[in-house]
């Protein structure tokens, strides 16, 4: 019987980067980053197994290289995977990458600097000559819930009215005042195909989550910790509504530098704070299915 992916998974190695993208001007572009990597190969029915310590000592290799990118780096791995295995008659080779990016941003109404971790992924398949990335990066945000938010409304009407207080009046009230609801963290993770020469910079697309949800922050002085929840439930999310307007984010961002045929995946679970169980919503569709949807509603 054949098998369609062999291999290892789980390795922790420090890879070293020099990657221009990810510094801004006048800073130095060199950085490590802890990464687990996982390489895998399909087998034949055939071969009777493949050869783990091979692909042991292919990462060896690159870890001791400095590399441009995090995908390069799979890249890089793919294809000498390929090539020290060739002999059991592959047919391609899976690389897997992830590891923890901090960008820096700023709190809201204080500005002091507040560090972000994010998760970022890479996926490279080849097959001796041509190869497919992906990359995706997962970004923490704060989530509100509209459906809660709308019933505590409706219940400090009621209160309000039962006060004698003029009905105009606390329609003002609730039109202007942001209403209590829970709130939880969500995670983000926007996943996008790249074609051959491309590049897109992890930060680019954490940029996109930052602006279309609401953020979370490291270090919140008292103002800020104000500012953040106060605009979260003048904005509250469904995280069907979140992974839709996040799609729309990716899409105008990049639509003009990637292939149309090009797939994104936005990923949204919301870690809910009054329900046992999480909230989930995915969205898989390329550019180009994504623009015939738009154009088809315009």
């Amino acid at each position: 019987m054949s098998i369609q992916m062999v291999g290892i998974t789980g390795e922790k190695r420090l890879v070293h980067f020099n990657s221009k993208y990810q510094s801004k001007i006048g800073e130095n572009p060199d950085f490590e980053m802890y990464c687990d990597i996982s390489v895998f190969t399909d087998l034949s029915s055939h071969t009777k197994g493949t050869h783990m310590s091979r692909l042991v000592e292919v990462i060896g290799k690159h870890i001791q290289e400095t590399h441009s990118s995090i995908e390069g780096f799979a890249q890089d791995l793919a294809k000498s995977t390929f090539s020290s295995l060739y002999d059991i008659g592959l047919t391609q080779t899976i690389v897997k990458v992830s590891g923890d990016l901090t960008v820096e941003k700023y709190t809201p109404a204080s500005h002091l600097p507040s560090q972000e971790t994010l998760r970022v992924y890479t996926e490279v398949i080849f097959n001796g000559k041509d190869s497919k990335c992906e990359i995706g990066v997962t970004v923490p945000a704060l989530l509100v819930c509209p459906c809660a938010q709308e019933l505590v409304r409706q219940r400090v009407k009621e209160t309000l009215l039962n006060e004698k207080i003029d009905q105009n009046l606390v329609n003002r009230i609730c039109e202007l005042v942001p209403m209590a609801s829970h709130n939880q963290r969500g995670y983000a993770s926007v996943f996008i195909e790249l074609p051959p020469g491309a590049a897109v910079d992890f930060r680019e697309i954490a940029k996109i989550v930052h602006g279309r949800l609401n953020q979370i922050y490291s270090v919140l002085k008292r103002e800020d910790e104000l500012e953040v929840v106060y605009q979260a439930h003048l904005n509250p999310t469904f995280v069907e509504d979140a992974c839709r307007e996040l799609a729309k984010g990716v899409y105008d961002a990049f639509f003009e530098r990637l292939n149309p045929e090009s797939k994104m995946r936005i990923v949204l679970v919301s870690k809910e704070s009054i329900h046992q169980h999480d909230a989930f919503a995915q969205i898989e569709v390329s550019f180009e299915q994504f623009r015939n949807l738009l154009n088809s509603k315009s």
